[in-house]
């Protein structure tokens, strides 16, 4: 850990000075400042100890030599010791203008426990060698000075990849129809896959070669379940192809959990999604992941943040609120409600929320939905947010309370299991 740059941050100038002149005086390391010690990679960092003021007069940018899957990017809001209201979002954006992301944020508190002052997203999302700018949705409290080059102050941190076109090398390939043969527009079959084993699908990768002209951007790409279940809409960034064809490859990370069973990939451009005989004229993509234990309790090997699972018969309608504690940070990789609903389910999942006890929505999540005890359809709820909070107290909100099962071992909160790492 950078302990001198902590203590630094936390100090005031005099307690800093104090500190330098007696080799003592500074209390304590921040707790809200997110954590130093983490092993991910500085990708980019104008943080600085001078005073700050208020909107950036230059833009936030970086570059990087090689392709980095892109973990966090924090964002600072001192704003004359008044905070903000609340997070906002974050965006990358890259040198062609191509939107990378727009990411909510959770929000920190700062020195002297100035309101929200760090912005906080976790975009898990692949970027290939280039510059990059960061985009903040309140720029007039965004922090900078003349050592930032008054552009805004940013942390962004990262791990390296081998090949941001061919992302996550090391995960395994759990579909494929990709291939050397002359391709053309519109794919006329579904293009689909089935796996016999829960995976991880950590990135979907679809080619728009469109007679060589590429595409004017990227757009969207989606995963549907056999019971025409939406596993999920990603934005995706965009990769030129052979020839410098612009955009061909499009490129999303979705970091979600998906049981065995069949899947459709389906893009928001068919019109210029590439396909040939050798894809059984299906569009063309390639899909990687990492193999789970379960899926109806993803990543097994991650910690129990919270569960008040049990086996006792459930009810409708939870008239407690579904929170817990931590006194720790964690990376949240999952959450799964439980939708009984006197043996009916429901018909198909909605989202699931996580709020801070200061009433900051730390984010929203589309969940994909698993049938439960006597084939009880989409009985679970399962989402994958990969959101890094620190230590407090959270609320799980459900989108609909009206089927959330409780019962009187769950003291009358909607049934849930949170898990995730420790960081």
């Amino acid at each position: 850990m950078n302990w001198n740059k902590r203590i630094l941050r936390t100090c005031s100038y005099a307690a800093v000075v104090a500190f330098v002149l007696s080799a003592g005086g500074c209390p304590t390391i921040d707790p809200n400042v997110p954590d130093d010690s983490s092993e991910d990679d500085i990708i980019f960092s104008n943080d600085n100890i001078l005073a700050v003021a208020n909107a950036p007069t230059a833009a936030t940018q970086f570059t990087i030599d090689r392709a980095y899957r892109v973990t966090s990017i924090r964002n600072y809001h001192w704003n004359d010791g008044e905070g903000t209201a609340g997070p906002g979002t974050i965006a990358l954006r890259a040198a062609d203008n191509t939107l990378i992301g727009t990411w909510s944020c959770t929000a920190l508190d700062g020195q002297n426990d100035t309101p929200n002052a760090y912005w906080l997203c976790t975009p898990y999302v692949d970027i290939p060698a280039g510059t990059y700018t960061i985009e903040d949705s309140d720029t007039a409290t965004w922090s900078n000075n003349t050592e930032s080059g008054n552009a805004g102050i940013s942390i962004v941190r990262g791990t390296p990849i081998e090949d941001a076109t061919a992302p996550a090398a090391a995960d395994d390939i759990i579909f494929s129809n990709d291939n050397i043969l002359a391709v053309a527009n519109a794919p006329t079959a579904a293009t689909q896959f089935t796996i016999d084993h829960a995976y991880r699908v950590t990135s979907i990768r679809n080619y728009h070669w469109n007679d060589g002209e590429g595409t004017a951007g990227p757009g969207t790409i989606a995963l549907r379940a056999a019971d025409n279940t939406l596993i999920g809409t990603w934005s995706c960034t965009a990769l030129d192809g052979q020839n410098d064809t612009p955009n061909a490859y499009w490129l999303c990370t979705p970091y979600v959990d998906i049981p065995a069973g069949t899947y459709t990939i389906e893009d928001s451009d068919t019109a210029t999604w590439s396909n040939n005989t050798e894809s059984g004229n299906a569009g063309i993509s390639i899909v990687r992941g990492t193999p789970i234990e379960d899926a109806t309790a993803p990543a097994a090997a991650d910690d129990i943040i919270f569960s008040n699972d049990n086996v006792l018969a459930v009810s409708n309608a939870p008239t407690a609120a579904t929170q817990f504690t931590i006194d720790r940070s964690y990376r949240v990789t999952s959450i799964r409600d439980y939708h009984w609903n006197n043996g009916q389910g429901t018909a198909g999942p909605g989202t699931i929320a996580l709020r801070a006890a200061d009433n900051t929505l730390i984010g929203t999540w589309t969940c994909m939905a698993l049938d439960g005890q006597n084939d009880t359809p989409n009985a679970y709820w399962l989402c994958t947010p990969y959101v890094d909070i620190p230590a407090g107290t959270y609320t799980i909100e459900d989108s609909d309370t009206a089927t959330w099962s409780n019962n009187s071992e769950s003291d009358n909160a909607g049934i849930s299991i949170v898990r995730g790492a420790p960081i």
